[in-house]
């Protein structure tokens, strides 16, 4: 062999360890990286969205409650207050304690339960008086809104029913 050629061979197998070795740390670094980005993704996904996120934080109040306060004490939108929140609350409001309906806050299943119910005894009146001042849309923006407060999805399939009756 001649030497240009071992050199040359040397050199070669120098520069494909050099490479090798390159690319195994591009690979490492990237690999790396990409978990930690998957990492933060995951951790924002709980800090942001999971459950409210960090907006959502220290809000436990009662979903009726919340309602009541949006549409018939803000006023933003008084009619349905007047057709639909107003019963509503009025009814739970007259069924359960000031201290049962503090006990719902932290459990927005039986919460939903418990509207539900209501919603179901006063469909009838409250759809009758919103259809006869042709006012059905405030129950599709009503059963919207409620849907919108994270609620489970048996709940969700009762209020498409109820949205459809």
């Amino acid at each position: 062999m001649e030497p240009t050629n071992l050199k040359n061979i040397i050199i070669g197998a120098i520069i494909l360890i050099v490479v090798i070795a390159i690319i195994r740390f591009i690979a490492k670094s990237l690999g790396r990286l990409i978990v930690l980005l998957g990492i933060i993704a995951v951790a924002a996904y709980f800090l942001f969205f999971y459950e409210g996120g960090l907006l959502d934080w220290g809000n436990d109040r009662f979903i009726m409650d919340e309602l009541h306060e949006k549409h018939c004490i803000r006023k933003e939108n008084p009619k349905m207050c007047d057709y639909i929140i107003a019963p509503i609350h009025k009814d739970i409001h007259s069924q359960y304690s000031k201290q049962e309906i503090a006990e719902l806050q932290s459990n927005k299943l039986k919460s939903l339960k418990i509207i539900v119910t209501s919603i179901a005894k006063n469909r009838a009146v409250i759809y009758a008086r919103l259809k006869k001042d042709k006012q059905t849309h405030l129950w599709d923006d009503f059963i919207k809104e409620v849907r919108g407060k994270d609620v489970e999805k048996q709940f969700s399939k009762q209020l498409d029913k109820m949205a459809t009756q």
